[in-house]
């Protein structure tokens, strides 16, 4: 040790190293220095010592060797005059709540480091180091806590606690999309693992992103931008990453939506465990407020440009918590929260259609197509509420190459009273409404296929065949109402068929829909 110095670290050389150079080998092995270049610089400043004599860069090392990295002595930094928000301080430790868009450390004057002097005061303790220090990093766009090191104690204490990984994060973010509600991510970082775990906190719909997720992220190794890059590598990336996220998902001047919002650690002096946690910034929640356009902001919206309220009285917004009175309301169209944040475009896009508010196209200025079905689960998936099935016959409407309806049929089968054929799903182009595209299609299904009859069932909850009906298919039946079972937390919605989670039923919300009406078309 050198006399009136101050040790910040030590390390001692493994036993499988020989004769390495000190540059090499030193990076990573204290925790203020972790990068290459920093590590030659504290040597040229003659921070660096190897068994006890001052080292230079080109110093070659051995297994045993004791390398020390002393407090700097020289003139310090010019003091960055901006207040910081102080959490917790005492003689030993202090956590600030570090703002976005400032770096931790470096060679800039506009550190949370230069900044530190001005906004803590100095421990009286005989080891107290000259200048503070963070005992960890945070990205420059990550705000929230930040651990400081006021004596050389704490700092070696601190530092081996995170190597010994005894020091637990928590980060709060918002992503883009509706994660799973929780998980493991796992992956190599620049060659070495890394783990994080997550738990999804809540959801939202969004008009820009579709989904907006709130979670709390676990990191349980500490790369360089572990969290961003987990993230975006599961296709979630945190909103505002300009480094990570994708380019036509870019949200600019509100900078990054990641924050550390609890440490947990055992006090270097006090030998004590404690856990000390923030609230997330406003700007998370006023974000996802603005983002958010649920039902009712809507429907009023609609009801004020195109509607009489007498009109919107027959639509009807069933929540969660409601799913058990749906019985009661069969005579209106009823909206039912799962589908809505599912699928909010196709449920405003059937409301405009009943309401005659869409956009018209004659189908005589239509031709018929048959498809593929990459084709056709494309388009139902984003314009049909019940999404794709599985079809033998698939008929397409265009107007200038443009898809804007779509007929799927199930192949024939044979009974004594001829071929039956099955049509599976129906529907136009979102906000569109193709005049006699219905009876357009199924023409064209008879001319190539020849049929004896066509049947179809109807979703009761959105209408009661009228269409149908105009072109000549008789009500033979009605089907039974279908159970399903509603995932809370995802809006997940489940046939009882295919349910078999009932051990957690408090997680779910059990509904039956109104059922459904067979129709059959009769050809000559």
């Amino acid at each position: 040790m050198q006399k009136g110095k101050i040790v910040l670290e030590k390390h001692i050389v493994k036993q499988e190293i020989n004769k390495v150079r000190l540059s090499n080998y030193a990076v990573n092995i204290f925790s203020l220095v972790p990068t290459k270049s920093g590590i030659k610089k504290a040597i040229k400043r003659g921070e660096v010592f190897v068994n006890n004599k001052q080292a230079q860069t080109g110093t070659f090392l051995q297994s045993g060797d004791i390398i020390e990295l002393y407090e700097n002595t020289q003139k310090q930094a010019k003091i960055y005059k901006i207040e910081l928000n102080i959490v917790y301080q005492d003689e030993h430790i202090a956590v600030i709540n570090k703002q976005g868009g400032i770096i931790v450390s470096g060679n800039r004057f506009r550190t949370v480091e230069n900044a530190l002097p001005y906004n803590l005061y100095r421990s009286g303790q005989n080891d107290a180091l000259k200048t503070f220090r963070p005992v960890h990093r945070l990205d420059s766009a990550t705000c929230g806590l930040l651990l400081i090191a006021k004596t050389v104690s704490a700092h070696i204490k601190l530092g081996k606690e995170f190597e010994r990984k005894k020091i637990s994060k928590k980060y709060r973010a918002i992503v883009i999309g509706m994660t799973p509600e929780k998980g493991v991510i796992k992956s190599n970082i620049e060659g070495k693992q890394s783990v994080t775990n997550f738990t999804r906190i809540r959801y939202k719909t969004s008009r820009r992103f579709g989904y907006l997720t709130l979670l709390d992220l676990y990191p349980l190794t500490g790369r360089t931008h572990q969290l961003r890059i987990h993230t975006a590598n599961s296709g979630f990336a945190i909103l505002g990453d300009k480094l990570y996220g994708e380019k036509d998902k870019i949200l600019y001047g509100k900078g990054l939506f990641l924050c550390a919002v609890e440490l947990k650690f055992k006090h270097p002096f006090f030998d004590k465990f404690q856990t000390i946690g923030i609230q997330e910034p406003q700007k998370f929640e006023k974000f996802s407020s603005c983002e958010k356009e649920n039902f009712n902001t809507w429907l009023n919206r609609f009801i004020i440009n195109n509607l009489s309220k007498q009109a919107a009285e027959k639509i009807f917004f069933l929540s969660y918590k409601n799913y058990r009175l749906f019985n009661s309301l069969n005579e209106k169209f009823v909206v039912f929260e799962d589908q809505w944040i599912h699928k909010p475009e196709i449920i405003k896009s059937k409301i405009i259609s009943i309401f005659g508010k869409s956009n018209r196209i004659y189908a005589r200025h239509c031709v018929i197509r048959k498809i593929d079905r990459p084709t056709t689960d494309r388009f139902l998936n984003e314009n049909h509420i019940y999404g794709t099935t599985t079809s033998k016959h698939r008929l397409g409407l265009f107007i200038e190459n443009n898809l804007v309806a779509i007929a799927t049929f199930a192949g024939q089968r044979n009974f004594k009273s001829g071929r039956s054929a099955e049509m599976l799903r129906f529907c136009n182009r979102n906000f569109t409404t193709v005049i006699g595209g219905l009876g357009k299609l199924i023409k064209a299904y008879k001319t190539l296929y020849k049929p004896n009859d066509i049947m179809t069932y109807v979703d009761i909850d959105w209408g009661k065949g009228k269409a149908f009906k105009q072109l000549g298919f008789i009500n033979v039946s009605k089907k039974e109402k279908i159970k399903f079972y509603c995932r809370r937390s995802s809006g997940e919605r489940i046939s009882e068929k295919y349910f078999n989670d009932y051990k957690n039923l408090q997680k779910y919300e059990c509904i039956k829909n109104s059922g459904s009406i067979k129709f059959v078309l009769k050809i000559l």
